[in-house]
């Protein structure tokens, strides 16, 4: 039964009184005996007021089990946890500003958000070692190495410096610049420097 946006009641019981004797039944289906004029069987409808509980994002946890929405009984106890960090099957992370548990009583529709930053997986491959800079924060600082692996907050920048190498023949990679905003996989390309190899 609707009682409002984000309210509803919802049957719990029917007492069932057969002059008698009562029964609690948990079933909306009810089988009454014909009417015989000896007595009246009289069925009475127990109802709970629920409110509906939602959560932004949809990856907090009530009561120890994850849902995006979910009706509790009024004046019920939740206990709402917000984790420290989310891995979502598409290389994005949210990491949770105020990680924690709170306790709240539902006495009406409610919603519960929690602050996050999204992170991405950013991948880095090469064949020889390059300069990579990441600045996030307004902080930067400098990496060399052939393979790099991290996860960045959305709007950092990634920089692969231009570098040089040899191999029997000296190559040379191309600088690359980017902003994080979804995940990155960089594959170095290098290509023969001719004008050193020959020189």
């Amino acid at each position: 039964l609707p009682c409002g946006e984000g309210c509803r009641f919802r049957l719990t019981e029917v007492v069932v009184d057969r002059g008698f004797s009562v029964e609690r039944v948990k079933s909306s289906v009810i089988t009454v005996p014909p009417y015989t004029g000896l007595r009246i069987t009289k069925l009475t409808p127990v109802y709970v007021k629920e409110y509906l509980v939602k959560l932004n994002p949809p990856y907090l946890e009530v009561n120890g089990s994850a849902a995006g929405e979910l009706w509790v009984s009024r004046g019920s106890v939740i206990s709402v946890r917000i984790p420290e960090k989310v891995d979502l099957p598409n290389s994005t992370r949210l990491v949770f500003v105020s990680p924690g548990t709170r306790v709240l009583q539902v006495t009406s529709p409610t919603s519960v958000s929690a602050e996050f930053r999204r992170y991405y997986k950013v991948t880095i491959s090469s064949a020889y070692p390059v300069q990579v800079k990441v600045t996030e924060s307004g902080t930067t600082r400098t990496v060399h190495a052939e393979k790099f692996e991290e996860w960045l907050p959305e709007n950092a920048t990634v920089d692969v410096a231009e570098a040089s190498a040899f191999n029997g023949v000296f190559l040379r990679s191309k600088p690359e610049s980017h902003r994080v905003s979804q995940p990155l996989s960089i594959d170095v390309q290098w290509s023969v420097d001719y004008l050193s190899t020959l020189a």
